[in-house]
């Protein structure tokens, strides 16, 4: 998701330390180290823990804008943070944050009991082999329970309204709250002021043609 940034609408920025034009190396090894999470798993899975060094990733955004021409900062592995943190990422200036899998465990966390024991079921079957000396199996179906999304799409489809609703309504309600911690209500007029979005009819084939092979997502976090 990306953040409501723009002179516009930023916040007030406290005083920072001045960086040197840094190397490139620099990016990918200080912004590996600015967010740490330690996981608590036990029954359901929880973060519980977090360190996130938003000087550094106020100072990242701000380097990529001024010297390199670049949006900011993107922050990986935000999606279970306590929610009163998002807004951090608004004063830190970091350009987008990425929640996808607060977005999938809204959506295990609603599933019915049946087709949640079918997807753990699919998993054990097929991932087994990727399963850790040290996981517990509350571990392991959470880390490998996204590779199931795509066998069981239809399967989701198929849920009855009722059943559909309660995942659909969490999700907006979600969506509205990210819409305000991150500064993005009331940005549409930014947005038309600077892109031109592209039409793109839909092409049948595409939606309808031959199965595609199951794309592998273990290594995606977010």
């Amino acid at each position: 998701m990306q953040i409501g940034k723009g002179r516009a609408f930023r916040l007030q920025r406290a005083p920072h330390r001045q960086l040197r034009q840094p190397h490139a190396d620099f990016f990918f090894r200080l912004g590996a180290r600015l967010f740490h999470l330690i996981g608590d798993i036990a029954g359901q899975p929880r973060l519980k823990l977090f360190k996130l060094d938003l000087v550094a990733l106020e100072a990242l955004s701000r380097v990529a804008r001024d010297s390199y021409g670049m949006a900011g900062a993107v922050q990986h592995g935000a999606s279970t943070l306590p929610q009163d943190a998002f807004g951090k990422f608004v004063e830190a200036e970091a350009c987008e944050v990425h929640l996808a899998t607060n977005f999938q465990n809204m959506l295990y966390d609603r599933l019915p009991k049946p087709v949640l024991s079918a997807v753990y079921a699919y998993v054990n079957e097929h991932f087994a082999a990727d399963r850790k000396a040290n996981h517990t199996d509350e571990q392991f179906l959470y880390e490998n329970r996204k590779r199931a999304i795509g066998p069981f799409k239809q399967a989701f489809w198929d849920l009855a309204p009722e059943e559909k609703a309660r995942i659909t309504e969490a999700w907006e309600a979600q969506f509205s709250l990210l819409f305000e911690l991150l500064a993005l209500a009331g940005t549409h007029r930014y947005v038309d002021q600077t892109v031109q979005a592209a039409k793109v009819p839909p092409v049948r084939g595409f939606y309808f043609g031959k199965e595609a092979e199951q794309e592998e997502v273990k290594d995606l976090s977010d």
